[in-house]
């Protein structure tokens, strides 16, 4: 979202008192003040929606000139205040072809897939459209109103907020895999490993690695299994009482490399980390 212009909005409705609860919220919601409640309005994915529904629910006309991804914005207010008058113009196409993506329940696996490749940090809403087969407008306009992520990529707590909502250390829970949404895996892979491995992972496209060669592949796997394990002996999953499957796989490794530096003579070619090191640049992989 266009920060300016979309902050000069949420200020108008948040002066308005627009910004609270419409009914009755949980206890405490009125201990909250206005920044309060703006600030709740900018994390969240479809903030621009919220705003629409604020404007409509209040019959206030848009407060500001509607430019660029604000201009969604003006778009999807006339439509949802006069559907009958708006519903059947052009310009507004891509807003109600958003919302049916947003809001009806038969397209739950196109909204994941699109989710998960917008939050891509390698994406562009060009790159998703032609990948989903989608029209470019209406992921522009999905974007806008109802996962507004693209031009927030600096942003890393609105984007944690979003994937980690409980922080990233979910994935180390037994049971991960089995117990988390399927649409919140495919959110994860896509802010993890980028749009190739969410269109591979939705079924969209053939597994990107497969043009690599068997050296190759050894030597990828073999970095993700080291990358891995060192990420979790520095948050400290050493001290548990149970090993971390990805902490015994990369001591298995690690055990492996060693003993074929020591059958290569040791410390004739360097330290086994750095023969560790050159044998998966070289992929030659670590592992017999």
């Amino acid at each position: 979202m266009i920060y300016e212009p979309f902050r000069k909005l949420v200020e108008v409705l948040s002066r308005n008192q627009m910004l609270r609860p419409a009914t009755s919220g949980p206890a405490g919601d009125n201990a909250f003040d206005d920044t309060s409640f703006r600030i709740r309005t900018y994390m969240r994915p479809d903030c621009g929606w919220f705003v629409v529904e604020r404007l409509c629910a209040a019959n206030m006309a848009f407060p500001i000139f509607p430019e660029g991804k604000i201009n969604r914005l003006f778009q999807a207010r006339l439509w949802k205040m006069w559907p009958d008058l708006y519903g059947d113009h052009p310009s507004i196409a891509p807003v109600i072809h958003a919302h049916s993506l947003h809001a009806d329940g038969s397209n739950l696996a196109t909204r994941a897939v699109l989710n998960a490749a917008l939050i891509a940090k390698d994406a562009t809403i060009e790159t998703v459209a032609a990948a989903l087969g989608l029209p470019e407008k209406t992921v522009e306009a999905y974007e806008s109103l109802f996962f507004n992520v693209v031009d927030r990529r600096e942003d890393g707590m609105y984007l944690c907020n979003i994937v980690y909502p409980k922080h990233r250390l979910v994935e180390l829970c037994e049971n991960y895999l089995e117990e988390t949404p399927l649409d919140i895996l495919l959110l994860r892979i896509g802010y993890n490993s980028g749009l190739q491995a969410v269109l591979y992972a939705a079924g969209l496209k053939d597994n990107p690695t497969a043009d690599m060669t068997a050296t190759e592949a050894a030597a990828a796997l073999e970095q993700a299994i080291l990358s891995t394990g060192c990420g979790l002996v520095g948050a400290g999953l050493l001290n548990g009482k149970k090993m971390h499957p990805a902490i015994k796989a990369t001591m298995e490794l690690v055990n492996a490399t060693r003993t074929r530096w020591v059958a290569d003579g040791g410390n004739a070619d360097g330290s086994m980390g750095e023969v560790l090191g050159r044998s998966m640049e070289a992929g030659l992989g670590g592992v017999n």
